[in-house]
């Protein structure tokens, strides 16, 4: 999908992303190690807001918001997670 350095650090691959309809609000997923990472960015800000530790040993498949943006759902092999973002 995509990848970018973080400084002297190796490049992080991401495995999917999803955005919010208004375009507020990007969730990427990481692999790193052994964990996956679903992070959720402030787009007109560009902060990292929020990270959450998904499966172990699992590729993260897909990620997606709730129409109103208040649930973000992502799926690591056989998991599937949903997150209450407020």
């Amino acid at each position: 999908m995509a990848s970018w350095s973080k400084g002297a650090r190796d490049p992080v691959s991401a495995t999917a992303r999803a955005d919010t309809g208004d375009g507020k609000y990007l969730a990427v997923i990481t692999g790193h190690g052994q964990y996956g990472y679903d992070r959720r960015w402030q787009l007109t800000t560009r902060r990292l807001i929020t990270t959450f530790k998904s499966a172990q040993d699992q590729e993260g498949i897909a990620a997606a918001f709730s129409p109103d943006g208040k649930t973000l759902a992502d799926n690591f092999g056989a998991q599937t997670h949903l997150y209450s973002l407020g």
